[in-house]
């Protein structure tokens, strides 16, 4: 491919998340080069560590050596009166992965998608501490509690920006959707599956087509409670892989015109 720079968008999705990892390493080896990357709620974590290290193999080497146990001790599952999980784990995990890492530290521009619920409108953080702006980018309703930031109340960005390319300024953008082609198996229905449902059908319908935007929509068939099975990875991995394998013609022609 030929040294056109573009900006990369990596959307919602919980667990699916994952499949970022491998999409990103095949627009590495295709010398796709990332001039600026955007990141919703999961797509916040992996677009952070890229924009600091500009790789995410070790990233990928950090959750394949998780045990199963590791992850599910993540969710501490006492959030009391604004979510069904505390959070103090999963940013304990985070801390351990970006430290003191500043919004400053990064190698190429980084933004982070949250949504202010007291003025109803996305918000688009740039500067801070890596850490707390990830802990509002996932801060999915109900499930994980909202965070403060100066005035404003933050929850999950993917709330009003799935796939936040709005952030990003280059001229092409390729751009990660984890929600249009997901397909839900029958399992028990109960609160959090009610809200993950709830709010995966909303987000679904916010990512509107551009023509200088393309998009990745890996497919997924799975329950609602594999959307929080992190150490299903393998399976969120392969998914990855076979979409960017299909696309990746599609992709030369992109960067190409």
């Amino acid at each position: 491919m030929n040294d056109n720079k573009v900006g990369l968008a990596l959307g919602a999705g919980a667990a699916r998340g994952i499949a970022h990892i491998p999409i990103i390493r095949g627009l590495r080896r295709e010398g796709v080069e990332i001039a600026e990357v955007s990141g919703a709620s999961i797509g916040a974590i992996i677009g952070a560590y890229y924009a600091l290290h500009m790789e995410v193999d070790s990233l990928l080497k950090i959750i394949m050596g998780m045990r199963k146990i590791e992850f599910l001790k993540l969710m501490d599952l006492k959030g009391g009166r604004l979510s069904i999980i505390r959070g103090d784990n999963i940013r304990r995990f985070m801390k351990r992965i970006f430290g003191n890492a500043a919004f400053r530290d990064t190698k190429i521009p980084l933004s982070i998608a949250a949504t202010d619920i007291l003025r109803q409108k996305p918000l688009i953080i740039k500067d801070g501490l890596i850490v707390d702006a990830i802990m509002a980018s996932i801060a999915l309703p109900g499930i994980l509690p909202p965070v403060r930031r100066g005035n404003t109340l933050l929850v999950d960005g993917g709330v009003l920006l799935p796939v936040p390319i709005e952030s990003l300024s280059s001229k092409k953008i390729i751009a990660v959707n984890l929600l249009n082609n997901t397909s839900y198996l029958q399992d028990k229905k109960n609160m959090v599956t009610v809200i993950t449902l709830s709010l995966s059908t909303m987000m679904k319908h916010l990512v509107i087509p551009r023509d200088n935007v393309f998009y990745f929509n890996p497919s997924f068939r799975f329950s609602v409670a594999d959307s929080f099975k992190f150490y299903r990875h393998p399976y969120f991995l392969g998914v990855g892989q076979r979409e960017f394998r299909k696309r990746r013609e599609d992709l030369k022609r992109f960067i190409k015109k």
